[in-house]
């Protein structure tokens, strides 16, 4: 299999909103071996792709990855992007096409100085390492991230608080006592775990 893929005709396909791709990836793959048991050689090249993500702001410019596939390994030699500034990131890894061990594999992304969050009213600036391991279903994501960096912007004009509206009540019978409104429940919220 030979062939030149044009990325921005990819996340349609998946139906992911608020994301874009763009740039090119070369393919050149040999499939051998039976349909339980495939092998697969030769590589995958994309060069100068860019993503950018609508919702969180996350950028990535310049984007170069070259991965290498032989038997059931698909092996990253070289992943790296900008954040579109100074900011870098970098990943190398790992993935076995093994069904039978639930697809393993390893990925480490290291971060420096990568504005991954850019919104109008916070931005934060990242650094460290992560490592993406496991079997598919029993991912773990674990590693160090220092937060450099982060803006808050506060608006300049806050929304209005809430009017107290009396409420009177029609119809209510003489005999029944009016009633008092309870005070609200009080929410506690638990914060998801990482190991991070």
């Amino acid at each position: 299999i030979a062939a030149t893929i044009d990325l921005s005709r990819l996340l349609p396909l998946f139906s992911i909103g608020s994301q874009n791709l763009d740039g090119r990836a070369t393919i050149n793959l040999t499939l051998s071996g039976t349909i339980s048991s495939p092998e697969v050689t030769g590589f995958c090249r994309i060069e100068k792709g860019a993503y950018e993500n609508t919702r969180t702001g996350t950028i990535l410019k310049d984007i170069n990855l070259e991965v290498v596939s032989k038997d059931r390994r698909l092996v990253i030699r070289d992943g790296r992007a900008t954040d579109g500034e100074k900011g870098m990131v970098s990943v190398t890894g790992w993935f076995d096409v093994d069904s039978s061990k639930d697809y393993p594999l390893e990925l480490k992304i290291h971060l420096e100085d990568a504005t991954l969050l850019r919104q109008d009213r916070l931005t934060a600036i990242m650094a460290g390492d992560l490592n993406l391991i496991g079997p598919l279903r029993e991912l773990a994501l674990v590693g160090d991230v220092v937060v450099e960096r982060t803006e808050v912007r506060i608006p300049e004009r806050l929304s209005p608080e809430i009017p107290d509206i009396e409420v009177i009540e029609v119809n209510r019978p003489a005999d029944q006592p009016v009633r008092t409104p309870s005070a609200p429940r009080s929410r506690t919220r638990q914060s998801p775990r990482l190991d991070v």
